[in-house]
C-alpha cells in the first residue's frame, strides 16, 4: 500500500514540476495507451484462470443484480429533488 501512494506522490510532484513543459501534451494518449494495455493484461490473468471462468455465471448474476440495484436506488433518491430547479 505504501508502495502505491509513493508512486501516487512521486506522479503528482512529477505533474507540478513539469506543469509548463510542452511534451505533456501527449499525456492523455499516453495514459490511455497504458490503461488499454493494463486491461488487456488483466483479461488475459483472468482468462487464463479456470477458477475465475468456473465462477464466472455466478459472479454475473451478483454484478447484475449489483448494477440493478445501483439504478433504482439512484432513480429512487432523485425522486424528491426532481420537482426542485
Amino acid at each position: 500500500m505504501s508502495q502505491l501512494i509513493l508512486a501516487l506522490l512521486v506522479g503528482m510532484a512529477c505533474g507540478v514540476i513539469l506543469k509548463r513543459n510542452k511534451s505533456l501534451k501527449y499525456m492523455p494518449t499516453i495514459v490511455l495507451a497504458t490503461v488499454a494495455c493494463l486491461l488487456l493484461v488483466m483479461g488475459a490473468k483472468i482468462g487464463g484462470n479456470p477458477e475465475v471462468l468456473a465462477s464466472l455465471p455466478r459472479l454475473g448474476g451478483k454484478s447484475l443484480v449489483f448494477a440493478t440495484l445501483s439504478i433504482a436506488g439512484g432513480v429512487l433518491l432523485s425522486l424528491p429533488l426532481r420537482g426542485r430547479n
